[in-house]
């Protein structure tokens, strides 16, 4: 494999052990790298990640005080720092089977297990450096591609985002362009996103009415029904104000009927059971062609909302 240089790349070290820290540091010194920040608990890794763009965080999964699972989400979805390509290699002692599933499935790109080699930790920046998995596009993940199969009511989807480390090191690219693609490929995640939040809806309903059909477990339906609840209601705040309100229409129809479902869903009301397939074809009409099936959508709407009494959501804060 070929060996770098990274001097043009900025790297946040979150480690509490100054011993690990100076392994890290050193290895990485004769590489060329020296705009790194050593980052000692949970307030100084959120100051730095949001000073400027990082393009490797390597961040010890057991950090006293630290969310990591939540914060690497946090990260991921651009909430925190400016990057949420950003190249993530989690540290951790040898720990529980669950507790390193964990932090994988957390969405980080890399785990090293403590204690580690320089050599080591090299090779992985060589390999994030050569290339990265593509990302998975899903309601409630985005990261690495690592999954054997999608979550409940997510449709994975594939994407090739930004390697800055690569960009950097191997292109020379200029800082400014390196931003820029982060800017746009961002944005294009965003598109996506806004294309798969309604099917999550049709998928989550499929399931749901499968379980009736008596495939599936109480635990799978009590669930789903739950993130279909979710879903609904980021629907609705995403699309209620937007060029399309019909899709937060029948979303706020749709988690008006789960809602009732929910209080006694292992026997439902048969007149909610006839309605989730007309909530469920409106919703899907309604991903496949968003203006042209409007009308229908809120005529199967209105007709969910005065059979639950439910007001307009216009009238609703």
């Amino acid at each position: 494999m070929a060996s770098y240089n990274y001097r043009s790349v900025y790297v946040v070290l979150a480690e509490a052990d100054p011993d690990i820290s100076g392994v890290i540091s050193s290895a990485l010194f004769p590489r060329g790298l020296r705009d790194i920040t050593i980052c000692r608990d949970r307030d100084s890794l959120r100051e730095a990640m949001n000073l400027k763009p990082v393009d490797v965080l390597m961040c010890d999964a057991q950090l006293a005080g630290l969310d990591f699972v939540g914060t690497i989400q946090n990260i991921r979805q651009n909430r925190l720092g400016t990057n949420p390509f950003v190249h993530i290699i989690a540290t951790m002692n040898v720990s529980a089977h669950e507790q390193i599933q964990r932090v994988i499935g957390s969405g980080v790109d890399d785990l090293i297990r403590k204690p580690m080699p320089a050599v080591r930790v090299l090779n992985r920046f060589d390999s994030l450096t050569k290339a990265r998995k593509p990302f998975v596009i899903a309601e409630t993940y985005f990261g690495p591609n690592r999954r054997k199969a999608p979550r409940p009511g997510d449709e994975e989807g594939m994407i090739d985002v930004p390697n800055t480390l690569r960009a950097k090191v191997v292109d020379n690219t200029h800082r400014n362009d390196v931003a820029k693609s982060v800017r746009e490929a961002w944005a294009d995640v965003l598109r996506r996103k806004q294309v798969r939040r309604p099917r999550a809806l049709t998928v989550l309903t499929d399931r749901i009415m499968a379980f009736y059909d008596g495939r599936g477990t109480e635990e799978e339906l009590r669930r789903d029904l739950g993130y279909l609840v979710a879903k609904s209601d980021e629907l609705i705040t995403m699309y209620k104000d937007s060029d399309a309100p019909h899709i937060a229409e029948i979303a706020f129809s749709m988690g008006g009927i789960v809602r009732r479902i929910m209080t006694s869903p292992m026997r439902p009301k048969k007149t909610d059971m006839r309605l989730m397939p007309h909530v469920t074809e409106a919703t899907r009409l309604s991903t496949q062609s968003p203006q042209e099936s409007a009308d229908t959508v809120r005529e199967v709407a209105e007709m969910i909302r005065s059979y639950l009494k439910m007001p307009k959501l216009s009238a609703v804060a």
